[in-house]
Protein backbone atom coordinates (compact mmCIF):
# COMPACT_ATOMS: atom_id res chain seq x y z
CA UNK A 1 0.00 0.00 0.00
CA UNK A 2 1.29 3.47 -1.37
CA UNK A 3 0.56 6.68 0.83
CA UNK A 4 1.97 9.82 1.56
CA UNK A 5 4.81 10.70 3.30
CA UNK A 6 2.91 11.99 6.61
CA UNK A 7 0.03 9.44 6.97
CA UNK A 8 0.38 6.66 8.94
CA UNK A 9 -0.72 3.24 9.12
CA UNK A 10 -2.11 2.96 12.80
CA UNK A 11 -3.14 -0.26 15.52
CA UNK A 12 -4.40 0.43 18.69
CA UNK A 13 -4.48 -2.35 21.12
CA UNK A 14 -6.26 -1.12 24.65
CA UNK A 15 -8.48 -3.39 27.09
CA UNK A 16 -11.95 -2.39 26.00
CA UNK A 17 -13.65 0.72 23.89
CA UNK A 18 -16.07 3.29 23.32
CA UNK A 19 -18.92 2.66 24.46
CA UNK A 20 -17.12 1.10 27.17
CA UNK A 21 -16.33 4.19 29.79
CA UNK A 22 -13.24 4.67 31.34
CA UNK A 23 -10.29 7.31 31.55
CA UNK A 24 -7.78 5.04 29.49
CA UNK A 25 -10.90 4.29 27.28
CA UNK A 26 -11.82 7.63 26.63
CA UNK A 27 -8.57 9.61 26.09
CA UNK A 28 -7.55 7.08 23.61
CA UNK A 29 -11.17 7.60 21.56
CA UNK A 30 -10.03 11.33 21.69
CA UNK A 31 -6.63 11.00 20.19
CA UNK A 32 -7.89 8.23 17.78
CA UNK A 33 -10.57 10.42 16.69
CA UNK A 34 -8.12 13.40 16.03
CA UNK A 35 -5.58 10.98 14.43
CA UNK A 36 -8.46 9.64 12.45
CA UNK A 37 -8.77 12.86 10.19
CA UNK A 38 -5.07 12.00 8.55
CA UNK A 39 -4.21 8.83 9.37
CA UNK A 40 -5.83 5.02 8.98
CA UNK A 41 -7.09 3.74 12.35
CA UNK A 42 -7.65 0.10 13.36
CA UNK A 43 -8.36 -0.53 16.80
CA UNK A 44 -8.09 -4.63 18.46
CA UNK A 45 -10.04 -4.68 21.84
CA UNK A 46 -12.20 -6.58 23.39
CA UNK A 47 -15.86 -6.41 23.86
CA UNK A 48 -16.06 -5.88 27.22
CA UNK A 49 -18.31 -2.97 28.47
CA UNK A 50 -16.96 -3.20 31.87
CA UNK A 51 -13.73 -4.53 33.50
CA UNK A 52 -15.72 -6.98 35.48
CA UNK A 53 -16.44 -9.16 32.54
CA UNK A 54 -12.62 -10.03 31.90
CA UNK A 55 -13.22 -12.62 34.92
CA UNK A 56 -17.06 -12.45 35.11
CA UNK A 57 -19.04 -14.68 32.24
CA UNK A 58 -22.43 -12.96 33.75
CA UNK A 59 -21.71 -8.97 32.51
CA UNK A 60 -22.89 -7.58 29.75
CA UNK A 61 -20.36 -7.46 26.36
CA UNK A 62 -20.81 -4.73 23.21
CA UNK A 63 -22.57 -6.20 20.53
CA UNK A 64 -23.55 -2.70 19.07
CA UNK A 65 -22.31 -1.71 15.69
CA UNK A 66 -19.14 0.54 15.20
CA UNK A 67 -20.25 3.98 14.61
CA UNK A 68 -16.73 5.22 14.66
CA UNK A 69 -14.92 6.59 11.43
CA UNK A 70 -12.47 3.62 12.03
CA UNK A 71 -11.92 -0.03 12.07
CA UNK A 72 -12.83 -1.68 15.56
CA UNK A 73 -11.92 -5.53 15.60
CA UNK A 74 -14.06 -6.56 18.96
CA UNK A 75 -12.04 -9.59 20.73
CA UNK A 76 -14.19 -12.28 22.60
CA UNK A 77 -13.17 -12.59 26.52
CA UNK A 78 -12.80 -16.19 27.91
CA UNK A 79 -12.87 -15.74 31.37
CA UNK A 80 -10.19 -17.89 33.37
CA UNK A 81 -13.04 -20.60 34.30
CA UNK A 82 -13.25 -21.48 31.27
CA UNK A 83 -10.07 -21.76 30.40
CA UNK A 84 -8.67 -25.66 29.96
CA UNK A 85 -5.37 -26.46 31.25
CA UNK A 86 -4.54 -28.46 28.02
CA UNK A 87 -6.21 -25.74 25.54
CA UNK A 88 -3.93 -22.98 25.47
CA UNK A 89 -0.09 -22.83 25.92
CA UNK A 90 2.48 -20.42 25.72
CA UNK A 91 2.38 -17.60 25.00
CA UNK A 92 -1.68 -17.46 25.73
CA UNK A 93 -0.67 -18.93 29.13
CA UNK A 94 1.14 -15.78 30.63
CA UNK A 95 -1.87 -13.45 30.60
CA UNK A 96 -3.15 -12.62 34.34
CA UNK A 97 -4.83 -9.51 34.50
CA UNK A 98 -6.53 -10.06 31.34
CA UNK A 99 -9.17 -9.36 29.15
CA UNK A 100 -8.00 -13.25 28.09
CA UNK A 101 -8.99 -12.88 24.32
CA UNK A 102 -6.99 -16.00 22.30
CA UNK A 103 -7.75 -14.41 19.00
CA UNK A 104 -6.78 -10.94 19.74
CA UNK A 105 -3.53 -12.69 20.65
CA UNK A 106 -3.29 -14.80 17.34
CA UNK A 107 -4.32 -11.96 15.17
CA UNK A 108 -1.54 -9.64 17.17
CA UNK A 109 1.00 -12.51 16.54
CA UNK A 110 -0.38 -13.06 12.66
CA UNK A 111 -0.53 -9.96 11.37
CA UNK A 112 -1.86 -10.02 8.09
CA UNK A 113 -1.61 -5.90 7.19
CA UNK A 114 1.74 -3.19 7.64
CA UNK A 115 0.95 -1.09 10.04
CA UNK A 116 3.66 1.71 10.80
CA UNK A 117 3.08 2.32 14.18
CA UNK A 118 1.79 0.11 17.47
CA UNK A 119 0.04 1.91 19.95
CA UNK A 120 -1.09 -0.18 23.02
CA UNK A 121 -2.53 1.41 26.27
CA UNK A 122 -2.93 0.61 29.39
CA UNK A 123 -1.44 -1.01 32.42
CA UNK A 124 -1.20 -3.91 33.94
CA UNK A 125 -3.68 -5.51 31.23
CA UNK A 126 -2.25 -8.11 29.48
CA UNK A 127 -2.65 -7.72 25.51
CA UNK A 128 -0.47 -5.39 26.00
CA UNK A 129 2.06 -8.44 25.45
CA UNK A 130 0.90 -9.96 22.24
CA UNK A 131 0.99 -5.86 20.95
CA UNK A 132 4.29 -5.57 22.07
CA UNK A 133 5.22 -9.10 20.44
CA UNK A 134 4.00 -8.14 17.51
CA UNK A 135 5.76 -4.86 17.41
CA UNK A 136 9.03 -7.53 17.71
CA UNK A 137 7.72 -9.60 15.36
CA UNK A 138 7.12 -7.43 12.15
CA UNK A 139 9.81 -4.66 12.95
CA UNK A 140 6.92 -1.73 14.08
CA UNK A 141 7.65 0.98 16.07
CA UNK A 142 5.68 0.47 19.29
CA UNK A 143 4.12 3.32 21.71
CA UNK A 144 3.07 2.93 25.16
CA UNK A 145 0.60 4.66 27.33
CA UNK A 146 0.71 2.95 30.57
CA UNK A 147 -1.47 5.38 32.77
CA UNK A 148 -0.43 3.83 35.71
CA UNK A 149 -2.16 4.32 38.93
CA UNK A 150 0.33 4.72 41.66
CA UNK A 151 -1.67 2.49 44.50
CA UNK A 152 -1.00 -0.31 41.80
CA UNK A 153 2.90 -0.37 41.65
CA UNK A 154 3.30 -4.38 42.49
CA UNK A 155 0.89 -4.92 39.37
CA UNK A 156 2.33 -2.37 36.73
CA UNK A 157 6.07 -2.84 37.71
CA UNK A 158 6.78 -6.96 37.66
CA UNK A 159 9.67 -7.61 35.09
CA UNK A 160 7.40 -8.85 32.57
CA UNK A 161 6.10 -5.09 32.10
CA UNK A 162 9.23 -3.72 32.98
CA UNK A 163 10.89 -5.45 29.98
CA UNK A 164 8.17 -4.00 27.78
CA UNK A 165 8.51 -0.39 29.33
CA UNK A 166 12.18 -0.43 28.82
CA UNK A 167 11.74 -1.74 25.10
CA UNK A 168 8.80 0.26 24.21
CA UNK A 169 10.52 3.28 21.50
CA UNK A 170 8.39 5.62 22.94
CA UNK A 171 5.82 6.12 26.24
CA UNK A 172 3.32 8.93 26.71
CA UNK A 173 2.66 9.90 30.31
CA UNK A 174 0.15 11.89 31.82
CA UNK A 175 1.76 13.56 34.51
CA UNK A 176 5.39 14.53 35.77
CA UNK A 177 4.68 12.33 38.75
CA UNK A 178 4.12 9.54 36.33
CA UNK A 179 7.47 10.74 34.42
CA UNK A 180 9.22 9.62 37.76
CA UNK A 181 7.68 6.78 38.61
CA UNK A 182 9.45 5.19 35.44
CA UNK A 183 12.66 6.97 35.53
CA UNK A 184 13.00 5.11 39.27
CA UNK A 185 13.10 1.84 37.54
CA UNK A 186 16.11 3.00 34.97
CA UNK A 187 13.39 3.59 31.87
CA UNK A 188 14.93 5.98 29.47
CA UNK A 189 14.26 9.62 30.21
CA UNK A 190 14.43 10.19 26.29
CA UNK A 191 11.93 7.76 25.25
CA UNK A 192 9.37 9.37 27.86
CA UNK A 193 6.79 11.83 26.75
CA UNK A 194 4.76 14.33 28.98
CA UNK A 195 1.03 14.67 27.13
CA UNK A 196 -1.35 15.35 29.94
CA UNK A 197 -5.07 14.42 28.59
CA UNK A 198 -7.39 17.36 28.27
CA UNK A 199 -10.74 18.03 26.90
CA UNK A 200 -12.67 20.31 24.53
CA UNK A 201 -14.02 23.21 26.62
CA UNK A 202 -16.55 24.00 24.82
CA UNK A 203 -20.65 23.13 24.63
CA UNK A 204 -24.10 23.95 24.10
CA UNK A 205 -25.42 26.35 26.83
CA UNK A 206 -28.56 25.95 24.95
CA UNK A 207 -29.32 22.48 25.70
CA UNK A 208 -28.69 22.67 29.73
CA UNK A 209 -32.10 21.82 31.43
CA UNK A 210 -33.12 21.53 34.80
CA UNK A 211 -31.65 19.05 37.02
CA UNK A 212 -33.10 19.36 40.20
CA UNK A 213 -36.52 19.68 38.67
CA UNK A 214 -36.31 16.18 36.69
CA UNK A 215 -35.08 14.57 39.50
CA UNK A 216 -37.24 15.84 42.14
CA UNK A 217 -34.19 17.53 43.99
CA UNK A 218 -34.43 20.02 46.88
CA UNK A 219 -33.80 22.97 45.46
CA UNK A 220 -32.28 23.97 48.50
CA UNK A 221 -30.09 21.07 48.95
CA UNK A 222 -26.18 21.14 48.95
CA UNK A 223 -26.04 19.29 45.87
CA UNK A 224 -22.80 16.48 44.95
CA UNK A 225 -21.54 14.95 41.96
CA UNK A 226 -19.91 12.05 41.74
CA UNK A 227 -18.74 10.51 37.74
CA UNK A 228 -17.04 7.25 37.17
CA UNK A 229 -16.81 3.57 37.88
CA UNK A 230 -18.93 3.31 41.36
CA UNK A 231 -16.42 1.30 43.34
CA UNK A 232 -14.58 1.26 46.65
CA UNK A 233 -11.05 2.18 44.81
CA UNK A 234 -13.04 5.43 43.50
CA UNK A 235 -14.03 6.55 46.36
CA UNK A 236 -17.57 5.87 45.56
CA UNK A 237 -19.00 3.77 49.22
CA UNK A 238 -16.01 6.78 51.13
CA UNK A 239 -18.75 9.53 49.66
CA UNK A 240 -22.09 7.54 51.11
CA UNK A 241 -20.14 6.82 54.68
CA UNK A 242 -19.69 10.88 54.47
CA UNK A 243 -23.27 11.56 53.40
CA UNK A 244 -24.51 9.53 56.15
CA UNK A 245 -22.31 11.32 58.69
CA UNK A 246 -23.54 14.77 57.45
CA UNK A 247 -27.17 13.90 57.12
CA UNK A 248 -28.10 14.38 60.37
CA UNK A 249 -27.55 18.48 60.38
CA UNK A 250 -27.25 19.21 56.34
CA UNK A 251 -29.55 18.87 53.43
CA UNK A 252 -26.95 17.32 51.24
CA UNK A 253 -28.07 15.07 48.13
CA UNK A 254 -25.38 13.30 45.88
CA UNK A 255 -25.72 12.60 42.29
CA UNK A 256 -23.65 9.40 41.26
CA UNK A 257 -23.47 8.79 37.25
CA UNK A 258 -21.29 6.13 35.71
CA UNK A 259 -21.52 2.73 35.14
CA UNK A 260 -23.49 0.34 36.97
CA UNK A 261 -21.94 -1.45 39.72
CA UNK A 262 -22.96 -4.01 41.88
CA UNK A 263 -20.87 -3.65 44.99
CA UNK A 264 -22.16 -0.43 44.89
CA UNK A 265 -25.58 -0.53 44.31
CA UNK A 266 -26.07 -3.42 47.12
CA UNK A 267 -24.25 -1.01 49.25
CA UNK A 268 -26.55 1.37 48.91
CA UNK A 269 -29.66 -0.40 49.37
CA UNK A 270 -28.69 -1.31 52.58
CA UNK A 271 -28.79 2.20 53.99
CA UNK A 272 -31.73 3.23 55.89
CA UNK A 273 -34.22 5.36 53.59
CA UNK A 274 -33.24 8.16 55.37
CA UNK A 275 -30.15 8.29 53.43
CA UNK A 276 -30.87 6.10 50.15
CA UNK A 277 -33.71 9.06 49.93
CA UNK A 278 -30.65 11.75 49.29
CA UNK A 279 -28.46 9.61 46.54
CA UNK A 280 -29.76 9.59 43.07
CA UNK A 281 -27.95 6.88 41.40
CA UNK A 282 -28.24 7.31 37.33
CA UNK A 283 -26.00 5.24 35.67
CA UNK A 284 -24.17 6.24 32.56
CA UNK A 285 -25.97 9.56 30.95
CA UNK A 286 -25.58 10.90 27.66
CA UNK A 287 -23.32 13.80 27.04
CA UNK A 288 -26.15 16.11 27.05
CA UNK A 289 -27.42 14.58 30.67
CA UNK A 290 -23.71 15.00 31.91
CA UNK A 291 -23.02 18.82 31.43
CA UNK A 292 -26.44 19.45 32.40
CA UNK A 293 -25.88 17.79 35.81
CA UNK A 294 -22.04 18.96 36.04
CA UNK A 295 -23.52 22.04 35.25
CA UNK A 296 -26.16 21.85 38.25
CA UNK A 297 -24.19 20.35 41.00
CA UNK A 298 -22.15 22.69 43.56
CA UNK A 299 -19.12 20.06 44.50
CA UNK A 300 -17.70 17.59 42.21
CA UNK A 301 -16.71 14.81 44.72
CA UNK A 302 -14.30 11.80 43.84
CA UNK A 303 -12.01 10.76 46.43
CA UNK A 304 -10.55 8.30 44.85
CA UNK A 305 -7.23 6.36 45.06
CA UNK A 306 -7.07 4.77 41.71
CA UNK A 307 -6.16 7.71 39.42
CA UNK A 308 -3.27 8.53 36.94
CA UNK A 309 -4.28 11.39 35.81
CA UNK A 310 -8.07 12.29 36.42
CA UNK A 311 -10.18 13.59 33.34
CA UNK A 312 -13.46 14.26 35.66
CA UNK A 313 -11.86 16.71 37.49
CA UNK A 314 -11.18 18.78 34.25
CA UNK A 315 -14.94 18.62 33.55
CA UNK A 316 -15.72 19.61 36.57
CA UNK A 317 -13.31 22.93 36.11
CA UNK A 318 -15.64 23.31 32.76
CA UNK A 319 -18.48 24.46 34.53
CA UNK A 320 -16.68 26.43 36.94
CA UNK A 321 -17.02 23.87 40.05
CA UNK A 322 -15.08 23.04 42.90
CA UNK A 323 -13.46 20.09 43.33
CA UNK A 324 -12.49 17.32 46.16
CA UNK A 325 -10.07 14.82 45.61
CA UNK A 326 -7.75 12.34 47.06
CA UNK A 327 -3.82 13.11 48.30
CA UNK A 328 -2.05 10.78 45.68
CA UNK A 329 0.44 11.67 43.33
CA UNK A 330 -1.32 11.97 39.89
CA UNK A 331 -4.03 13.78 41.69
CA UNK A 332 -1.90 16.52 43.54
CA UNK A 333 0.03 16.96 40.43
CA UNK A 334 -3.42 17.90 38.91
CA UNK A 335 -5.55 19.62 41.66
CA UNK A 336 -4.05 22.64 43.88
CA UNK A 337 -5.08 22.01 47.27
CA UNK A 338 -7.02 25.01 48.88
CA UNK A 339 -6.72 26.81 45.41
CA UNK A 340 -8.88 25.22 42.93
CA UNK A 341 -10.30 22.46 44.84
CA UNK A 342 -9.64 20.30 48.54
CA UNK A 343 -7.41 17.08 48.42
CA UNK A 344 -8.55 14.27 51.36
CA UNK A 345 -7.07 11.72 52.49
CA UNK A 346 -8.57 7.81 50.85
CA UNK A 347 -10.78 7.17 53.52
CA UNK A 348 -10.27 9.14 56.29
CA UNK A 349 -13.98 10.43 56.66
CA UNK A 350 -12.98 13.15 58.98
CA UNK A 351 -10.68 15.19 56.58
CA UNK A 352 -14.10 14.39 53.50
CA UNK A 353 -17.07 15.98 56.03
CA UNK A 354 -14.34 19.07 56.86
CA UNK A 355 -14.15 19.64 53.26
CA UNK A 356 -17.78 19.52 52.65
CA UNK A 357 -18.40 21.81 55.54
CA UNK A 358 -15.62 23.95 54.20
CA UNK A 359 -17.20 24.13 50.69
CA UNK A 360 -20.76 25.40 52.21
CA UNK A 361 -19.37 28.80 51.55
CA UNK A 362 -20.92 29.68 48.12
CA UNK A 363 -18.59 32.37 48.01
CA UNK A 364 -15.78 30.01 48.15
CA UNK A 365 -17.14 27.45 45.97
CA UNK A 366 -17.60 30.31 43.07
CA UNK A 367 -13.58 31.45 43.76
CA UNK A 368 -12.25 27.87 43.78
CA UNK A 369 -14.59 26.84 40.56
CA UNK A 370 -12.86 29.61 38.60
CA UNK A 371 -9.33 29.30 39.01
CA UNK A 372 -9.85 25.68 38.02
CA UNK A 373 -11.55 27.04 35.04
CA UNK A 374 -8.22 29.06 34.69
CA UNK A 375 -6.21 26.54 35.06
CA UNK A 376 -8.10 24.45 32.85
CA UNK A 377 -8.22 26.59 29.93
CA UNK A 378 -4.53 27.18 30.17
CA UNK A 379 -3.25 23.94 30.34
CA UNK A 380 -5.20 21.60 28.81
CA UNK A 381 -6.16 22.25 25.26
CA UNK A 382 -7.20 18.95 23.82
CA UNK A 383 -7.13 20.53 20.61
CA UNK A 384 -3.56 20.86 21.22
CA UNK A 385 -2.77 18.05 23.48
CA UNK A 386 -3.67 16.05 20.21
CA UNK A 387 -1.70 17.69 17.79
CA UNK A 388 1.29 16.93 20.31
CA UNK A 389 0.15 13.54 20.67
CA UNK A 390 0.02 13.12 16.38
CA UNK A 391 3.57 14.46 16.54
CA UNK A 392 4.75 12.10 18.43
CA UNK A 393 3.23 9.50 16.48
CA UNK A 394 5.56 10.82 13.53
CA UNK A 395 8.61 10.94 15.01
CA UNK A 396 8.13 7.38 15.61
CA UNK A 397 7.18 6.27 11.86
CA UNK A 398 9.41 4.53 9.32
CA UNK A 399 8.98 7.06 6.82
Amino acid sequence: MFHNLNKLKILCVIQRFTPAIGGAENLMKQYLDYLSLNHEITVFTSNAIELFSFWNKSKENITIKNDAKYKICRFDVLIPSDVSVNQYSFPYSISSFGPFCPKMWESLLNLNEKFDLIIASSFPYDHIVPAFLASQKFNIPFMLLPHIHSEFLYHNFTAQKLSILSNADAIVVNTEYEKNQLLQFNILSKNIFINSPGIVTNFDNSKLFDVRKKYNIDSNSLLLLFAGTKSFDKGAIFLVDALEKLEKNNLIDVIFIGPENTEFSNYVSGKPKNIRQHIFNLGSVSDIEKNAIFDACDIFVMPSKSESFGLVYLEAWLHKKPVIGCKIGSVMNLIDDQKNGILVSFGNISELISALETLQNPLLRKKLGADGYQKLSDNFNSEKLCKTFESICLSLSNH
